[in-house]
């Protein structure tokens, strides 16, 4: 073994650790998550701005028209939709972006957890529906203005 050279000083090799990442699936697929951004209220307390983060985890682009449907509760025990938030633009593999919806008359007092769901109506084939929503716990209420 002494009279071989050592795979990287070998100029017709030089491949040591070399990772290939094989090819893709055919089947390649989006994949949307969502998670809570911030929130806000406006001056007279009469409206709440909701800022929600929707991110395609998936291996293929999806087109425009994607919406992130925020729940005061569980929809699935009865939690009352509150507003929808939709995307503008394509949104690439690994792309985020940034949406706001407006919660009209929200709570005056008390804090609230906010169940998000993107693609709520299940409309766009993913790898994994499971991964959908997020939980933005602890939303402070608008006070009443005084």
């Amino acid at each position: 073994t002494s009279d071989l050279l050592p795979n990287w000083l070998d100029p017709e090799l030089n491949n040591f650790r070399q990772n290939v990442m094989g090819e893709l699936a055919r089947d390649v697929v989006p994949d949307l998550t969502s998670r809570g951004g911030g929130w806000s209220c406006s001056v007279d307390g009469g409206t709440m701005t909701l800022e929600l983060w929707l991110c395609n985890r998936g291996t293929a682009a999806v087109g425009s028209g994607i919406e992130v449907a925020v729940y005061d509760g569980e929809p699935e025990a009865g939690g009352a939709e509150i507003c929808r938030a939709e995307t503008d633009h394509i949104l690439d593999v690994g792309d985020c972006v940034l949406l706001s919806c407006e919660w009209i008359d929200p709570p005056t007092e008390g804090t609230r957890d906010l169940f998000l769901r993107a693609d709520d109506a299940g409309e766009r084939g993913e790898c994994l529906e499971g991964n959908n929503g997020a939980v933005m716990r602890d939303v402070g209420a608008c006070g009443a203005p005084g």
